[in-house]
């Protein structure tokens, strides 16, 4: 019986390391013989790759030919002649062209204000003319131009021209489409030989483009 015994552990001692050296990956330690490989499922790949995929890129907005702007806001007028500064209207102000590139837009364009002094009473003034609006990206555009500049002095039936510039910047705050609403900023100095008007207006409007 004893000897029964000792063959029987001897076969299964020599037979230990062949299972050993079967369950482990080839070119793997030891460390490995308890550890058993899965194939990866198909659920779990599809997950992986899924999660790894990039996200496509967002379509850059498209921008050509008519477009049309208008705002409206506070307008803050200076008269040098006069030498006071007071807050009014800003507007309307208004410009009509079309997108010569997708960044690029060629406008005709006025740009004024209406105040009423303290002492001097009402004037309007403004600039109406031309100018090159330029986006910097999808939400951020500048603008630049000038043409004839004009102020008129209602309280005593009074007025001038001159030369006027246009200079402006914007931001997209809604964007649908063709359709822009924007919050920005436009100077519209006017140069006459009796005074320069300096003509600041905070707006809000809307820009269609095709």
């Amino acid at each position: 019986m004893k000897r029964c015994a000792i063959f029987v552990a001897a076969v299964l001692l020599a037979a230990t390391p062949v299972f050993a050296q079967s369950a482990a990956p080839a070119g793997t330690s030891g460390l490995w013989r308890n550890v058993s490989f899965a194939p990866v499922s198909g659920a779990m790949a599809t997950t992986a790759t899924s999660v790894n995929r990039p996200m496509p890129a967002q379509a850059a907005v498209e921008r050509h030919g008519f477009t049309i702007l208008v705002n409206l806001g506070v307008g803050i007028q200076h008269d040098t002649s006069f030498q006071e500064t007071a807050v009014g209207l800003g507007g309307a102000n208004v410009g009509i062209g079309a997108f010569v590139t997708n960044k690029v837009a060629i406008l005709g364009r006025f740009s004024g204000t209406n105040v009423t002094y303290d002492f001097s009473g009402q004037q309007v003034s403004g600039v109406l003319g031309g100018t090159v609006q330029y986006w910097l990206s999808d939400l951020f555009h500048i603008e630049a131009g000038g043409g004839m500049g004009f102020w008129n002095w209602e309280f005593a039936s009074d007025s001038g021209t001159g030369a006027g510039l246009i200079l402006g910047a914007g931001v997209t705050v809604f964007d649908r489409g063709h359709h822009n609403l924007q919050v920005g900023a436009e100077y519209a100095p006017v140069f006459t030989d009796l005074a320069t008007v300096h003509n600041f207006c905070i707006t809000f409007g809307y820009q269609f483009h095709k």
